[in-house]
């Protein structure tokens, strides 16, 4: 099994994702900063065997969440529009060993502008998005979904309100 290298915006993902304990193989490597990160989040750091390491990439097959049970929280990435709201939540935060990343997102009236860092589509679930690339734009309603290349910087433009699921490609 090769090694892995885990960062602090690692471990902070596993907590995001209420988990106790990040189990090691032999050879990995943790930045002095994520075991700081892991201590003051209450992350154990195990040393295991390649079995332990094996089990630790299993994952269900089938997972949901659900929009009634979102609890949104402040979305503070990039530029907000004073005056907007936008909120976000994580339906299913950025595993180490996944490809995607699934958040619910709420726009009030207004603007957000962000680099998007990786590949990413927005589905409108309600209201009214409009994403923004330089000269190029898109203009989403209910059911549409607009893609998002990585490194554009976009602005997410409502003219009233909207909410969205956002997921991004982890690669």
């Amino acid at each position: 099994m090769p090694r892995q290298f885990f960062t602090a915006d690692d471990i902070r993902r596993l907590a995001q994702q209420r988990a106790d304990s990040l189990t090691l193989a032999p050879g990995d490597i943790v930045t002095q900063e994520a075991q700081d990160v892991a201590s003051a989040l209450g992350v154990r750091l195990v040393q295991g065997t390649e079995a332990d390491v094996s089990s630790r990439n299993k994952r269900a097959a089938v997972r949901i969440a659900r929009l009634a049970d979102a609890s949104m929280e402040p979305f503070t990435d990039g530029e907000i529009t004073p005056g907007t709201n936008a909120w976000r939540k994580e339906a299913f935060a950025a595993r180490l060993d996944s490809t995607l990343s699934v958040s619910y997102m709420s726009l009030d009236k207004g603007a957000a502008q962000r680099i998007v860092q990786r590949d990413e589509a927005a589905i409108v679930l309600e209201g009214e998005l409009i994403v923004t690339c330089g000269s190029e734009w898109a203009h989403g309603k209910s059911g549409d979904v607009i893609y998002i290349s990585a490194g554009a910087t976009a602005a997410f433009e409502t003219p009233n309100w909207t909410r969205f699921v956002r997921v991004t490609l982890n690669r």
